[in-house]
């Protein structure tokens, strides 16, 4: 539960730039981006440090990166 909200707005940024930078540009794969940039996190709530990231979340956002590492594997064959 360490996540905090500079690892999400640091997976944010990383997520819109492979969009940006068409690293994956095929069609559904900005939905996922703007769903998660959206997202309303726990951690954003309250004071600094008031609030922690849920396991929900976590698993959230360890499901959207597999999503992107597997996409990116499978398109540069990696």
């Amino acid at each position: 539960m360490k996540a905090r909200v500079h690892a999400i707005i640091g997976i944010s940024l990383s997520l819109q730039g492979v969009i940006g930078d068409e690293v994956l540009a095929a069609q559904g794969y900005e939905d996922i981006v703007e769903g998660f940039c959206k997202r309303q996190w726990n951690a954003q709530r309250g004071a600094k440090g008031e609030f922690w990231t849920l396991p929900e979340e976590i698993g959230y956002m360890n499901a959207t990166l597999d999503t992107f590492i597997g996409a990116i594997k499978e398109v540069y064959g990696l």
